[in-house]
Order: C-alpha cells, then sequence, then structure tokens
C-alpha cells in the first residue's frame, strides 16, 4: 500500500510554494504500488504539471522535492524551474522540517527517461534510476544526492537520510490551485418602516 500525504504535510508545503495558497494532491505515481521502475514514473506522472515527490525511507525521515515545471522523459537535459526545491518533511535534523532552496534554477531539473524524479545538476536528489528490485519489505533506492544547485548548507546528507537509502515508498502528487471560497457580505436585513397618517 502507497503512502499517503498527511493534512499537516500538506499544509507546510502549501506554505513553501510560492504564494502560500491552498493545493490539491492527485497522488500520480507510487513505487510500492506501481514499482520502483523509471519507465512507470514517467508513464504516470509525464506532462502533469507541478509536482511534490516524496521519499519514505526505512529509517523514518521523509524528504524531497517539488517541481512547478512538467515532468519529461529526456535524455539528461537541465530544466529551468525558478520556483523548485528541495525539502526535509520529517525525521533527521532532530525531526525539524525545512526547505532547501533553488540557487541555481538553470539546472533545477533533470528531464531523463531512466530515472525518477531528479533534482539538481550534482544531482542534488536522484531518487532512482532504471529498475529497483523490492526486498521483503523495502527498495534498497540507488539514490546520488549531491549538493550543487540547492541551499542545503550545513545539513549533510546523512542528517537529511537518516542514514539510508533504503526506501519503503517514492510517491509523486500532482499539484493544483483550489479555487478559494468567495464570502459575500450579509446584506443588511430589511425593516417595514411604520407609515405615518398624514391626519
Amino acid at each position: 500500500m502507497s503512502k499517503q500525504l498527511l493534512e499537516q504535510e500538506k499544509d507546510k508545503i502549501n506554505k513553501w510554494i510560492k504564494g502560500g495558497k491552498k493545493k490539491k494532491y492527485t497522488q500520480l505515481y507510487s513505487a510500492a504500488s506501481n514499482g520502483c521502475d523509471s519507465s512507470k514514473f514517467h508513464t504516470n506522472c509525464d506532462n502533469k504539471g507541478p509536482t511534490v515527490s516524496l521519499v519514505y525511507n526505512l529509517n523514518g525521515s521523509v524528504y524531497g522535492g517539488y517541481s512547478s515545471v512538467s515532468w519529461m522523459s529526456g535524455s539528461g537535459e537541465s530544466v529551468y524551474d525558478g520556483d523548485a526545491f528541495l525539502f526535509l518533511m520529517t525525521g533527521g535534523l532532530k525531526n525539524k522540517s525545512c526547505k532547501f532552496t533553488i540557487i541555481l534554477p538553470e539546472y533545477a531539473l533533470t528531464m531523463n527517461k531512466d530515472f525518477g524524479p531528479s533534482f539538481g545538476k550534482g544531482p542534488d536528489l536522484l531518487t532512482f534510476s532504471g529498475d529497483v528490485t523490492r526486498d521483503t519489505n523495502s527498495f534498497h533506492l540507488n539514490s546520488v544526492m549531491v549538493p550543487d544547485s540547492y541551499d542545503i548548507s550545513e545539513k549533510t546528507i546523512n542528517e537529511i537520510t537518516s542514514g539510508s537509502f533504503d526506501a519503503v515508498d517514492v510517491v509523486v502528487y500532482a499539484v493544483e490551485d483550489v479555487a478559494e471560497d468567495i464570502i459575500l457580505p450579509t446584506p443588511w436585513r430589511q425593516m417595514d418602516l411604520p407609515t405615518w397618517d398624514s391626519k
């Protein structure tokens, strides 16, 4: 069964995304449900607009990245995204969540048909590549994390991942704007005024 975003996690991502408005999250891909396979990731996630990708690792860390640009099945091209960011949701860093901002937006994303979600030139976060076989209860991800295009200053990879690239799931959600309810002002109650007798 795939992992699900909690409401408090959605609220946190909403605040991190530029504009800070409420969003709708629709699951597009789950390694646990669809297989940890780059081709399945691209089949489900290419050309779907903004997404958030999360890695749920075996030691309890939840981390990932946000892209405002659609994923594509490329051959290793870097794509500009000034609104992209990486984040640590839970685990590591004494359970303190944090956002890692983009510093080289021209290298924000890597479009490669053989990669799962891949962020940065380093790559700063390559979730997995190819087809990763599931062990008993986890995927031993062939992840790569080399800080370069995102500001992960004073944070070690070991702190973010809690020392493990073994994951129980990698999940990607489509992120859509939600129309805000418009609250119209309540009209003043109309009163029937008394009529005066002219006599």
